[in-house]
């Protein structure tokens, strides 16, 4: 299990986290342009300077080198930030099934070499595509991923950070996430990315010790506090 908390890489998300507690699965979830991406890259980078690796399946091919090397504070062509791609394991699976070999492949990584943070980026995507044409089968498969990473979350130092999209809830009114309770039960930590036209706020809907809720905003250097 990891022994210390991995930094959230923003001030305003550590205010609010205290970091992401070890040994558990994460999942930050949210609408497109909540930051979900941007708190991903940011974990990576506090985990590179560790010296440890990342794992990094991009379901939706949104993985931007671009964005990345904004973040890190290096200019995209330097040299030095070749070097932290490097140690970017990027997988891009194209399906459910896929998927499910980019999990199982990241936690044996994760068990032979110093992995220090998986990322799956979104979790629900491909579920999401998959179930209208075979409910049961998508079930199981998201079950199963989801069944190998919480134990290498529990038995090995590496962190899991999930994010996940949302479908507006008409009839209770908020957001339910993708793939519901079986992502809701497995993830001790979660963290609710709001976007509307009153500006962003990061509520903790779940967490070992925690409870509160922060507006932000989206900068060149990541996640920031509201600016009046």
């Amino acid at each position: 299990m990891r022994s210390s908390p991995l930094p959230t890489g923003s001030a305003v998300l550590d205010g609010l986290l205290g970091s992401y507690p070890p040994g558990v699965l994460t999942m930050l979830y949210g609408p497109a342009g909540a930051g979900k991406s941007t708190c991903a890259f940011l974990a990576v980078l506090q985990v590179l300077s560790e010296n440890s690796k990342a794992v990094y399946i991009d379901t939706e091919r949104n993985f931007s080198p671009e964005r990345l090397a904004e973040l890190a504070g290096y200019a995209f062509r330097e040299k030095q930030f070749s070097e932290v791609l490097s140690r970017i394991l990027l997988m891009q699976p194209a399906d459910l099934d896929a998927q499910c070999s980019s999990v199982a492949s990241a936690a044996a990584l994760a068990r032979s070499a110093r992995i220090g943070l998986i990322v799956v980026d979104t979790i629900g995507a491909h579920y999401r595509r998959a179930r209208p044409s075979g409910a049961k089968d998508a079930n199981a498969l998201l079950r199963g991923q989801l069944d190998v990473l919480s134990a290498v979350a529990k038995e090995t130092e590496t962190m899991v950070l999930l994010t996940n999209q949302v479908f507006q809830r008409v009839e209770y009114g908020g957001v339910g996430i993708i793939g519901g309770a079986m992502l809701g039960q497995r993830c001790k930590c979660q963290v609710e990315l709001q976007k509307d036209g009153r500006g962003r706020r990061a509520v903790l809907r779940r967490h070992p010790e925690r409870q509160g809720d922060v507006s932000y905003d989206i900068a060149a250097e990541g996640i920031v506090a509201k600016r009046e």
